[in-house]
């Protein structure tokens, strides 16, 4: 080990000692001996972790946002929600939102989807609207012309924007579904890049020989290219996820079977989120239904690493086959799925999922249920460390820092008024942990008091999903997500805030 001199350092050295001495000198005697006990930490110490501290926190609204044929968005009426489903940040500090405005007119619903960048203060620098045509046929467009009518033109549809990510020219991505407004069925995948201006330079549209198809997650490499997965189903038990490859112009290079249906023998291959590491290998999990050793369909989570080719280096998978058991009178299965994944600097693998079985190094036992979790993998696929967040619900996303810690978002679906790491909650109520690589917790984040304002004015009750969860270069944290008034059973409202916890 190599030490080094610096003035600096040793003249700041002997102004503590000089100031503990003096207090020393002049304090009374039953104080003298926690003085000498003060420990004094070097310059490179830091101290316990603290909460992050509120930046900023935004109401997403289109209102005013033009559409790619020149009309402008307004709304007017209480029952249009904007929901917001993702946001990512790009290497300049500029942070993006995407989700969809929807509303129910007559027994249809119609939709747009929206994508917003921000600065760093939370100041909105454009929107724009998404879902205009599809193979030069107008798939619908949602216009507010009075307070109480709801004019949908052209043929009504329902374009969602489910997930964003950046690439590291700076260009945005998003992904989604296309459903039909009148049956709800899926019909098309859809993947649009735009420029840091919001410039739209291309959108493709996937369906696997007219099956319902859609994307659930997107991510890029560091060579610009982009990857997609989401399912396609043969039928409503028989479910795939495939995994599609373009170049940064938008060229198909590849798609594959997530898991081969055929090797794998099952009927439901669920994929849900995918992500990339720093030489370009690809890394996807979700559910997968197996069979149970009473011969019942149990999920079970699966993580499949790939390389930039396509090829599968390997799969595994985590969850029980074993029987279920009745609690309070309903019989549960151990259940097991993977809902979001990220990779961090240093290679390791991060899930996020929900369990209640007890396939988790049997951390947790069949419930009615289920708790959130979080899991660390090596490169290989080799567990290195579970945590169960118990009492919590529907997890979201997770994210990784620089740094090697990793962050989570979900729900808490438990009493009024009950506790969570020490804080009290309200049902419903959303929350933000971060992890260091160890697996330690270093602080627990509550959004319920932040969110509630977002709220209906005359009621202070509902639900706040936090669905997107970002952190950028400098540590900062970014969650957007959508608040509903239950009492009112009125439209979404949704959010986007920061958080700083770098104040110290």
């Amino acid at each position: 080990m190599k030490f080094f001199y610096s003035p600096a350092r040793s003249y700041v050295s002997f102004i503590l000692f000089i100031l503990v001495f003096l207090l020393q000198c002049s304090a009374p005697n039953d104080m003298q001996e926690s003085l000498l006990g003060l420990t004094i930490l070097p310059a490179n110490a830091t101290s316990s972790p603290s909460h992050p501290q509120t930046q900023w926190s935004r109401l997403i609204e289109m209102s005013g946002t033009t559409d790619s044929s020149g009309k402008i968005y307004s709304k007017k009426n209480r029952f249009l929600s904007e929901v917001a489903n993702d946001v990512t940040s790009d290497s300049q500090g500029n942070i993006y939102a995407t989700g969809v405005i929807e509303a129910s007119a007559w027994d249809a619903y119609v939709g747009v989807s929206f994508i917003a960048r921000y600065d760093g203060a939370g100041n909105k620098l454009w929107s724009k609207l998404f879902g205009n045509y599809v193979s030069d046929s107008v798939i619908g467009r949602l216009m507010i012309e009075d307070d109480i009518g709801i004019y949908v033109a052209d043929t009504p549809n329902h374009v969602i924007s489910k997930k964003i990510t950046a690439d590291i020219h700076g260009n945005i991505y998003i992904a989604g579904e296309i459903k039909d407004s009148l049956n709800g069925e899926n019909k098309y995948a859809f993947i649009a890049k735009y420029d840091s201006l919001g410039n739209r330079l291309w959108e493709r549209y996937l369906n696997d020989n007219a099956r319902p198809t859609w994307v659930e997650s997107i991510t890029s490499d560091p060579q610009g290219n982009v990857y997609a997965i989401g399912p396609y189903a043969n039928t409503y038990e028989h479910v795939y996820t495939f995994i599609a490859k373009y170049d940064g112009d938008g060229n198909i290079q590849w798609t594959k079977h997530a898991i081969d249906p055929q090797i794998q023998k099952t009927s439901v291959i669920f994929g849900k989120e995918i992500t990339s590491d720093s030489q370009g290998n690809l890394y996807i999990t979700g559910e997968t239904e197996v069979i149970s050793s009473e011969g019942k369909k149990v999920s079970n989570l699966f993580l499949t690493k790939y390389d930039k080719n396509g090829n599968t280096l390997y799969t595994k998978f985590l969850g029980n086959v074993g029987p279920g058991v009745y609690i309070d009178g309903f019989y549960n299965l151990p259940d097991t799925s993977g809902h979001g994944i990220t990779c961090d600097s240093q290679g390791y693998i991060y899930i996020v999922g929900e369990t209640n079985g007890n396939g988790l190094d049997n951390l947790a036992q069949i419930k009615n249920d289920p708790s959130a979790f979080i899991i660390k993998y090596d490169g290989n696929g080799n567990v290195l460390w579970t945590r169960l967040i118990d009492g919590s619900d529907d997890p979201y996303t997770i994210a990784s820092d620089s740094q090697g810690n990793v962050y989570m978002t979900g729900n808490l679906y438990t009493y009024k008024n009950s506790t969570f790491d020490g804080q009290t909650v309200t049902y419903g109520d959303a929350f933000v942990i971060k992890y260091d690589a160890t697996g330690r917790k270093l602080w627990t984040k509550l959004l319920d008091a932040e969110m509630s304002l977002y709220r209906s004015e005359l009621h202070d009750s509902g639900t706040t999903r936090p669905t997107g969860l970002a952190i950028d270069l400098i540590g900062n944290i970014y969650v957007v997500g959508h608040s509903t008034d239950e009492a009112l059973a009125g439209p979404y409202n949704s959010f986007i805030v920061k958080y700083d916890q770098n104040q110290f």
